[in-house]
This record gives C-alpha cells, structure tokens and sequence, in this order.
C-alpha cells in the first residue's frame, strides 16, 4: 500500500494517505493492532521506515492474459461434456463454439457478460503466447459463480471452489508453473454453475520481484 502511494505522489502529486481501521474489530483482522490494543502486529521501527519513502523495490506485475473485464477475449467453448482429452494441447477443438469472455447470464451482477452462458457447465479453451523470464511468478486473475479448474498444457494448475462477486488473485501449483514453456500455451477451463448468477473469467499475470 504504502509502495502505491509513494509511487502516485510522484506522478500524480498525491500528498496523504490515511489508514482508518487502526485496530481489529469484531469480524475482520486487518488493523495494526489487536483488538484489545494488546498486542501491536508491525515492527515499529518498520513502519517509521516506510513513511519517510524507505521501501523494498516494488514487484513488476504485467498481464500475460489479459481478463475479458475490459475487452472480450476469444475461447473455443462448449457447454456439453467433451472428451478425457479435452484440455491437452493437441486436442481438437474446431468443433467448439467460439466467443468473447466473460461467459454468464445477463443478471450476473459482477464481471462483464458477452456471451450468454446458462448451461450446468462450460468448458473453455485459448491459447496466449508466453515469454516471461525465470523470475517471473505467474498467477491467475480469477471471478466464478462456483467451483472451477484451470489447466496450462493439459495440466492442473488451478481449483477453486464456490463463487466470489469479484475478481480475485489466485496461485498458480508448481506443477501448473512448470508446465510453461516458451512461445504459445494452452489455457483451459471448466466451471459449473447452478445459480442464476452464472459467471467465468480468466486471466494470468506475472509478478517479478523489484
């Protein structure tokens, strides 16, 4: 946080930030000091640190794969159970329907719907060039209406379960990072959906270290 804010007073002349929840509260745990005021969770000498521009370098985030939030992007999908096969690279999607993300139905509060899905499940697939360097740490920007599995190359890279409103940071398994490889990939999806808010969105980014 306080890396954004030294980074905007130097080109955008922002002058102060103010931090309002200083302590923990009932439901959430995010204040600088517990809720009984017992115990402070920073290192002091830390934080005098931070406040006078004394920052660790700021990591270079980049989209990879950008997110359909502001312009669609094309996947091959299809809404009836495909083959074992269906997230390898070299598995024949020329049948599929193709479209731009995000994938819902149109009451979905969150996300930006451009191609109707109403169906129990969707299964996507697209391919994204990669030539990120070895220090590069990839990460999915995910928002689903429930569970959902994403695979690099045929690879499970990503599950996550139930729904959120919004989009969120997720990991990437060893396994998933691994499976990268220099020049085009593959980046495969399945989620499902049982509600009215039916929503699927991916994207990967990278966070190399400052």
């Amino acid at each position: 946080l306080l890396s954004k804010a030294w980074s905007l007073s130097d080109k955008e002349g922002l002058s102060a930030v103010i931090y309002t929840q200083l302590t923990d509260v009932e439901t959430e745990g995010n204040g600088l000091v517990t809720y009984d005021r017992d115990v402070v969770k920073v290192v002091a000498e830390r934080v005098a640190a931070v406040n006078v521009g004394n920052l660790p370098p700021v990591p270079v985030i980049e989209d990879v794969v950008p997110t359909s939030l502001q312009e669609g992007a094309l996947w091959r999908y299809c809404f009836d159970q495909p083959e074992d096969a269906w997230s390898d690279v070299d598995f024949d999607d020329a049948g599929w329907s193709e479209g731009p993300g995000g994938f819902g139905a149109e009451s979905t509060p969150s996300g930006v719907v451009r191609t109707i899905w109403i169906a129990d499940a969707i299964w996507m697939r697209r391919e994204f060039a990669w030539s990120a360097g070895p220090r590069a740490i990839p990460m999915f920007a995910v928002n689903h209406a429930e569970g959902a599995e994403i695979y690099i190359n045929g690879v499970l890279a990503c599950q996550v379960e139930g729904g959120v409103a919004e989009y969120e940071e997720r990991d990437v398994t060893r396994e998933g990072a691994a499976a990268l490889k220099p020049g085009i990939n593959l980046l495969a999806v399945h989620c499902k959906q049982s509600a009215e808010a039916a929503y699927i969105d991916v994207g990967i980014f990278t966070e190399t270290p400052g």
